[in-house]
């Protein structure tokens, strides 16, 4: 790999260069940028399912202290109307289940996968109400799952805990993704076309270079001079070849 590249032209050295550096920086720049909207979408995806906790949390109250499982029950469904939540339970002070619910799309078993793990959270949550009034995380298949405590009168009632698939959080990212990957290959192709033009600061003053050695060969003429206005590094080559025909 390192004799091809070494074989190439410096034109296309230079262009490869000048490609590979801006192809790095957009992918870090954007890179940043994608880890900050994903971040943002999920903080904004659990503000959102906290609001819709503790309004759901506060309705239940009433079923809780009363037992009232077929109020709980209608309490949690009502989150249908909220597109996202595909579950939603309630627990005892105990920890023990109180009422569930799902959406008709999804099935309870689905959900179940996940409730062991729920559950070891809820023991946590009822165990420290005090410290733990949330906990909320991801799990493999993305679903959001938040729990709060729900108390009356500063005493712990109870913890209701929402699931969300995260669907339209996944929605909004890919779309983002996408037009950052397009914007990357646009920004990519105007770099390439840029450096095969850029690249003719450096390619053309060789080039002029090996035109006069050509000439003073093929000619035997020595009073071939190489023409260059430049102070840079390729002025005083070409000075420094002048100065060695005279």
């Amino acid at each position: 790999m390192r004799r091809l590249f070494n074989d190439v032209s410096i034109k296309i050295k230079l262009i490869l260069i000048m490609a590979l550096t801006a192809a790095i920086t957009l992918f870090c720049a954007f890179s940043l940028v994608a880890i900050k909207e994903k971040n943002i979408a999920t903080i904004s995806a659990v503000n959102e399912l906290r609001s819709m906790a503790d309004l759901a949390g506060w309705h239940s109250e009433g079923a809780l202290l009363f037992q009232d499982k077929d109020a709980a029950e209608k309490i949690l469904s009502s989150l249908r109307i909220k597109p996202g939540i595909i579950g939603a339970c309630l627990y005892d002070r105990a920890g023990h289940l109180f009422a569930r619910w799902n959406a008709e799309n999804t099935s309870w078993q689905d959900i179940s996968r996940h409730t062991a793990e729920d559950l070891s959270q809820i023991k946590k949550m009822v165990r420290s109400a005090h410290i733990i009034n949330e906990i909320h995380f991801q799990d493999n298949k993305g679903h959001l799952h938040l729990m709060r405590i729900i108390t009356r009168d500063s005493e712990m009632i109870g913890v209701i805990c929402l699931i969300d698939d995260m669907v339209k959080v996944h929605s909004l990212l890919k779309n983002y993704y996408t037009v950052l990957v397009v914007a990357t290959l646009l920004i990519f192709v105007v770099v390439l076309f840029l450096a095969g033009g850029l690249q003719q600061i450096f390619s053309k003053p060789l080039k002029d270079l090996v035109q006069t050695m050509k000439n003073i060969t093929e000619e035997k003429d020595f009073t071939h001079r190489m023409q260059c206005m430049r102070r840079d590094e390729f002025g005083l080559l070409a000075d420094s070849f002048n100065s060695m025909l005279d």
